[in-house]
This record gives structure tokens, C-alpha cells and sequence, in this order.
């Protein structure tokens, strides 16, 4: 063999073999790697979006042992006196002073005999004003109700709503009506 060619083969097969040391530490470095780290799932973002979405409808919070009345409204009985008669009654002395009857026609026994025909079915607070649903159409404090639609004579005003009242004026007599709780 010619010294020119074996020179050139040994500087290949060297080269060859400085070539192939890198790519198998190259090798055994991706195996390793692949050993480390784990398959990485393509949906785990979505399922954990989908989970965070529906946690509350799948295991929702439990309910209080007492719910609260949302219709309820606020009564201060601190406020009262006991000549009031929305006052609380004294259970040693149930007797409740006894109301003087209006006269017949007047207008306090015509206020009370209409006020009996109203139909209140719950309140509102909209913007902050109190508002009452009167057989099924909202009023609020100064409305008018008329008794008769072709007398606007017979106008019955809400003067005064307080919390769990609402005061009716007809002409000179007043009616007020305490709401259930």
C-alpha cells in the first residue's frame, strides 16, 4: 500500500472515531433524558381549566344549617314605645288596649274597610327606596291607589312606609298596616 493512502486512511478512521464518541454520548444523553421527564399530556391544560370551572358544580359548598329570610325585613323594636301599638305586648299582660271604633261612613271606616281588600305581596328596595307589590302592581311612599277608577276622589296616598309598616291616608284619617315577616 502506498504511504500517501494510509495516511489518508488512518486520518479517516480517525475521524471517523472522533465522530462517533460525541454521538454516543449524544445517545446516552437523550436516553437518559427520556428516562427523566415524563410524557407531557396535551390536554392537561384544558383539563384543569374544565375542572376549575365545574369544582363548584361537582362538590359544591354546603349550605348554612340556617338559612336567612331574604324577604324579611330589618324591624327595629328598640324604636318603639310602649304607648306605640306596633310595640311587642307584654306577655303578664296579654290585654291590649282596646282601638275606638270609627264612625259609619267616616273616613277612617272607609280607609280600613279598603285597606282590608289590598292584596300586599311582598316589598323591594330598588335604588334604595321601598317599594310595595299592591295587588300585583309596585307602589312606593306618595303612590296613589284609587278606589274607584272614575272617582279620583276616592284616592287613598301611601304616606309613610318604615321598616315592616306602610301608612294609608284618606283625606284626614290614617291607617297603618304592619307586614309579616
Amino acid at each position: 500500500m502506498n504511504p500517501a493512502r494510509l495516511r489518508l486512511a488512518l486520518a479517516f478512521s480517525a475521524a471517523l472515531g472522533l465522530a462517533a464518541i460525541p454521538a454516543a454520548a449524544a445517545d446516552e444523553k437523550t436516553v437518559a433524558k427520556a428516562a427523566d421527564t415524563k410524557l407531557v399530556d396535551p390536554f392537561e391544560r384544558t383539563r384543569t381549566r374544565i375542572d376549575l370551572l365545574l369544582k363548584a358544580r361537582v362538590d359544591p359548598e354546603p349550605l348554612p344549617a340556617i338559612l336567612p329570610n331574604p324577604f324579611a325585613l330589618p324591624v327595629s323594636l328598640a324604636a318603639l314605645t310602649a304607648e306605640d301599638d306596633l310595640a311587642p305586648v307584654n306577655p303578664q299582660n296579654p290585654a291590649a288596649p282596646v282601638a275606638e271604633q270609627p264612625e259609619p261612613g267616616s273616613d277612617a271606616e272607609i280607609l280600613a274597610a279598603y285597606v282590608a281588600t289590598l292584596r300586599i305581596s311582598g316589598s323591594v328596595r330598588i335604588n334604595g327606596q321601598l317599594n310595595f307589590i299592591i295587588n300585583q302592581l309596585r307602589y312606593k311612599e306618595g303612590d296613589v291607589l284609587l278606589m274607584d277608577r272614575l272617582d279620583p276622589k276616592s284616592a287613598v296616598k301611601i304616606a309613610a312606609s318604615g321598616p315592616g309598616t306602610i301608612t294609608f291616608v284618606l283625606n284626614a284619617a290614617t291607617q297603618v298596616v304592619r307586614l309579616r315577616n
